[in-house]
């Protein structure tokens, strides 16, 4: 794969990471202090995605590329429908685990494009995407798992 284009892949995850640890943190703010568990989780997952951006951005670095630094227009679309769903619905907590859902599921599309875009990545680089991933994946499980919950207690 060419340097160029494995900085693209990596700047896009960036992007992706930095859309989830915004979002997680918009979240937090957004859930009543009532759900202090699922704030530390929030939290946890924003930091989670800290550190992977920080990792991918050391690889950019490594390739000699420019490294991105912001959000995607998608994950600032996605945090104002938070906002608005919060707002004007009953369960808010549910609207927010629904956004968080939405965010997983971009972030898990993201890194299977990644994975899946050439073999002929560097093994190195693809290890740490995949490890990334996995803990994205878990990550994916924990939203279900509290989003289904709360849609038997309110649904």
């Amino acid at each position: 794969m060419k340097t160029s284009q494995t900085i693209e892949i990596l700047n896009h995850l960036i992007e992706i990471n930095n859309d989830r640890s915004a979002g997680y943190y918009k979240a937090v703010e957004e859930l009543k202090s009532s759900n202090d568990d699922l704030k530390a989780i929030f939290t946890g997952m924003a930091n989670d995605s800290k550190t992977f951006a920080q990792e991918l951005t050391q690889m950019v670095i490594n390739l000699g590329g420019e490294f991105a630094t912001g959000t995607s227009s998608k994950g600032n679309l996605y945090r104002v429908w938070m906002d608005l769903a919060t707002t004007y619905t009953e369960n808010g907590k549910q609207a927010i685990l629904n956004a968080c859902k939405y965010g997983e599921d971009e972030a898990q599309n993201a890194y299977e494009a990644a994975l899946s875009s050439d073999s002929t990545m560097d093994p190195q680089v693809k290890t740490i995407i995949a490890e990334q991933h996995a803990t994205l994946d878990t990550a994916l499980d924990i939203i279900r798992r509290f989003r289904d919950a709360n849609n038997l207690v309110h649904g």
